[in-house]
């Protein structure tokens, strides 16, 4: 029987994601979970160099990579819904050193790179 519809992980059509070939090869990571992101409080001048402390946001998710000191790319683009509905997408993750001035230099764990969200969130959730 074949049918129309097609992998959301790589998209060809006749299989489904979860027998998806390249989300099974070894050596890569698999990562399947789907992201939302708060609310968010502040939108200032020069605002993306900063970080956004937010208790809505699943995973803290950081725009550049330039921040990262550590990094690996996902093997499949993960899908970030934003507050109104829209969605992008991360890209990979790794370790960020967020430099605070209350706390001085904060690591973060298991940061997602989100290139067209164009904010950094720090998750309360994640920090919990």
């Amino acid at each position: 029987m074949k049918t129309n519809k097609t992998c959301y992980s790589c998209r060809k059509p006749g299989q489904f994601k979860k027998n998806c070939p390249q989300l099974h090869k070894s050596g890569t990571r698999k990562v399947e979970k789907v992201y939302a992101v708060g609310l968010l409080a502040g939108d200032e001048a020069g605002s993306r160099h900063k970080w956004f402390v937010d208790s809505g946001a699943s995973v803290h998710m950081c725009f550049s990579e330039k921040f990262f000191t550590t990094f690996q790319q996902f093997v499949c683009m993960q899908k970030v819904t934003l507050p109104y509905g829209n969605v992008v997408h991360g890209v990979g993750s790794g370790n960020v050193k967020w430099k605070n001035s209350r706390f001085n230099n904060v690591e973060l764990r298991d940061v997602m790179l989100v290139p067209d969200f164009n904010r950094n969130i720090v998750s309360v959730k994640k920090m919990t």
